[in-house]
């Protein structure tokens, strides 16, 4: 009688967890267009790569398959054109390998630390953002973006002991050398993913600068610079 009434309440427990994975995967599908791939192509490919959330301040290289920042000293990486890219698979391995010029053509990252903080940037073109949402199944993703937005830029901020920092006020600045016309742009938080569309379409040099807070109240600031063609 006893073992009876254990593996019944073993059961239920079973099922009230099952029914809170429902509920978070619920919440999950009710996020809107690009912030949808922000939740699912960084989140879901990190749990299933078995890297967590890779959101470690050790995370130095991005893997641009996923979208995934990972660590460079354990992982395999791909240099090509000053930029390093990680795989965080042998199957991400292969395909930066196979699809190196698509790939170093339509995406940018860098890791800069300031002043404690690591700020992961990653820069797309949006014929590759665009890619990544149809590919997850949100083809409606792109409508609320203005039609010359060329690029979308997504951050992630680490403190020093590897916690990702999920609530922060986040301010991207685009700046093209030799011009006064700048874009300060405020990034929209997904779940710790900062993103903002850009308009980086006219050829030349551009200076893209992430500010935001500390824990202790100092502004830091991180900056990636960009070459378009």
């Amino acid at each position: 009688m006893i073992s009876t009434r254990l593996l019944t309440v073993s059961f239920a427990l079973s099922a009230l967890v099952l029914l809170g994975c429902s509920q978070s995967d619920t919440e999950t599908a009710k996020v809107e267009g690009q912030d949808k791939m922000a939740i699912s192509g960084y989140h879901s490919d990190m749990a299933a790569s078995g890297h967590g959330m890779g959101a470690t301040s050790k995370a130095s290289v991005l893997d641009p398959v996923c979208g995934m920042w990972i660590n460079s000293a354990t992982m395999p990486t791909v240099v090509r054109d000053g930029q390093t890219f990680g795989a965080c698979s042998a199957v991400h391995e292969s395909q930066l390998k196979a699809d190196g010029e698509k790939i170093w053509a339509n995406h940018r990252a860098k890791a800069a630390d300031a002043n404690g903080y690591s700020v992961q940037m990653h820069l797309m073109s949006m014929t590759a953002y665009h890619e990544m949402l149809s590919g997850m199944g949100h083809q409606g993703g792109m409508s609320n973006m203005a039609a010359d937005d060329s690029h979308r830029l997504t951050v992630r901020i680490v403190d020093s002991t590897g916690v990702p920092v999920n609530d922060a006020v986040v301010t991207i600045e685009a700046d093209k050398e030799g011009s006064n016309d700048g874009q300060m742009l405020k990034a929209r938080n997904t779940g710790g993913i900062y993103g903002a569309s850009l308009k980086l379409g006219a050829p030349g040099s551009y200076a893209l600068e992430v500010m935001f807070a500390g824990a202790d109240g100092q502004q830091r600031a991180a900056q990636m610079d960009y070459q378009q063609r």
